[in-house]
Formats: C-alpha cells, structure tokens, sequence
C-alpha cells in the first residue's frame, strides 16, 4: 500500500454509508414521532455508535481534519441520544413493573417515579432536536456523503477489486485488539463488585462486535456466529447496567423527592406512600442484578469451554496463509 488501499477505503465507505443512511432514515421519527415509538432514537443512536466505531478504523482513508470533524460531530449527537435512550429505557421497565404489580400500596411512589423521569425525557427532546438542528446546519451529513460518493468513484477508477487482501490483513488486527481487549477481564467478572470493570467490559464487548460485523462481509457471513454471541454477551451485561444505575439513581430520587415534599408541605408524611414503591423496585432491581449475573458468569464459562475465542481466531486467520492460531486459555 503506498498511500491508501483504494479497495480497503472503498469498503470501509460503503460502511460508513449505510450507517450514516440509516442515522439520516431515522431524524423525522426522532423529531415527530419519538414519544410514540421510542424505537426511532433507540435506532439512531445505534447508527450513531456504529459510525463512531467504523470511522477510526478507515480515519486513513480521508483527510485528518474531516474525520476529527466528523468525530466531534457524531460525538455530540451520541451523547445526547444516549441520555434520552436510557430514559426511555426506564419509562418502558416502570411502565412494566406498573402492568404487573400486585399490591396497589406500592403504585404511588412508582407512579411518581414514572413523573419525574417523563418530565426528564420532555425536556430531553428539546436537546435532541437542537442537536439535530445543529448536525443538519453544520452540513456534517452531507460532506461525509459527498467524501464517501467521491471515494467510490475513485475506487472505481481505479478498478479496485472488492476485497483486498489488506481487508483481511486489517480484519484480523483489529479483531484480535479487541478480542484482547475483552479478554483483559476475564480476573475481574468473578466479583459481582466489580460493577465498573463489568460496564468497561460492556463497552469493550461492543466494540468487538461492531468490528466483526464490520468485517462480515469479506468472510462471507462466517462471522455471524460469534457475532450472535458478542450480542448476548452485550446484552447481559447492558442490562447489568442498567440494574446498576437504577440502585444508585432511587435513593438519591427518594432524598430529592422528600426535599421537594417538605418544601411544599412543610413536612415529609406524604413520603411514607412514595418511599413503599421506592424501595420495591430498588430490591426488584437488585435481585434482578443477581440474576442477570449469574446467566452472564454461565455464558462467559461456556464461551471458554466451547472455545469460542479459539474459534474465532481461527476464522480470522482462515483468510490469512502461513499463520497459525494458538490457544486462548486461562492461567
């Protein structure tokens, strides 16, 4: 590769044009229709990280300052589609708690709960479409298209073939960084403790997924397996999250809504309905933890006794003459 692998830059454009097409399909559902369906931000925001996870890996592709524009850019928007998807995370788990309880003495403080926090995501909105205003106003959408159309057309020039070998050769590079990256936690997740080492891992374990699914394509969908087991492993460890965040945020939720019931009354009686519904979900929440653990600590035991990181290397490397693959095993 002298400057740039137009085969790989074209690859890694028509990447980052789908992702890029599937944030700007979702933008009117986010203005307009989001309190219906929160699906539109939930989709959003995961074109969003995509583009986020995809653009590093292809920054050699296109000029230094544009993609440290784009970056920025994206950034900003990700940050506040993530606060209003973990909100309406917790209206759609209150809401569920509400259909299901069964002792209406615990519905107040849940109900109240389920106020303040859909007060929260109006005022959320507001921020999403002055974010979106400011990515449509700052042109982000349509100098990354015209970047990612004029780079194609290059590769065409150029008669590129659709998959060159440094395709695979960066696949497996990338792929082991964060299959490393992933296997750096295997001493911590026995501490059910360990609850910001278990987040990192959430986040380093999504990484090696959005990769994968980066690089599918040129292994003719023989990543797909292990990309299916990424997500379960992700998705166990999101919803760890989110147990985590509840029983950090309701006591604090339980103190300022004792404030804000002495300020108005003058003093906090009213609380002994709200507090019954608090502390309720709170214990849901932590016994919901213990189980979410326990299937995450059975998974990942399982993916080292059906070798699963050793498969995975050696579907990398299949593409890869001349390499071998070691095990990956524990000390």
């Amino acid at each position: 590769m002298t400057k740039i692998d137009m085969s790989y830059c074209a690859f890694g454009s028509r990447i980052l044009l789908k992702h890029l097409g599937r944030l700007k399909r979702e933008m009117e559902g986010v203005r307009n229709r989001a309190f219906e369906d929160p699906e539109y931000v939930h989709r959003m925001r995961v074109a969003t990280r995509r583009l986020r996870s995809a653009l590093p890996l292809f920054s050699s592709c296109f000029p230094a300052n544009h993609v440290q524009d784009w970056e920025k850019e994206i950034k900003r928007i990700t940050g506040t589609l993530g606060e209003t998807r973990d909100t309406d995370v917790q209206l759609l788990a209150l809401d569920d708690v509400l259909k299901n309880i069964e002792d209406p003495n615990l519905e107040t403080g849940i109900q109240r709960l389920f106020l303040r926090i859909k007060q929260r995501r109006v005022d959320l909105q507001k921020r999403v479409e002055k974010e979106l205003d400011h990515f449509i106003e700052r042109g982000v959408e349509t100098a990354m298209m015209e970047s990612f159309r004029a780079l194609l057309g290059r590769a065409r020039i150029a008669e590129s073939p659709e998959f060159s070998e440094f395709i695979f050769t960066t696949a497996i590079e990338r792929c082991m960084e964060k299959m490393a990256d992933v296997l750096s936690y295997d001493d911590f997740v026995r501490d059910p403790g360990n609850v910001e080492q278990l987040h990192a891992l959430r986040k380093s374990t999504k990484g090696l997924r959005y990769t994968l699914e980066f690089y599918d394509a040129p292994y003719n969908k023989e990543l797909s397996p292990y990309i299916d087991e990424a997500k379960t492993l992700q998705t166990l460890l999101g919803e760890i999250h989110d147990c985590d965040v509840w029983t950090d945020f309701l006591p604090l939720f339980r103190e300022d809504e004792a404030q804000r019931t002495r300020d108005y009354y003058g003093h906090t009686r009213p609380m002994a309905k709200i507090r019954r519904g608090i502390d309720f979900l709170c214990n849901d929440r932590m016994e919901k933890r213990k189980f979410l653990y326990e299937n995450f600590i059975n998974t990942w035991d399982r993916l080292f006794t059906e070798n699963f990181w050793e498969k995975v290397k050696s579907a990398l490397l299949e593409r890869s003459p001349g390499r071998q693959s070691g095990e990956v095993t524990r000390k």
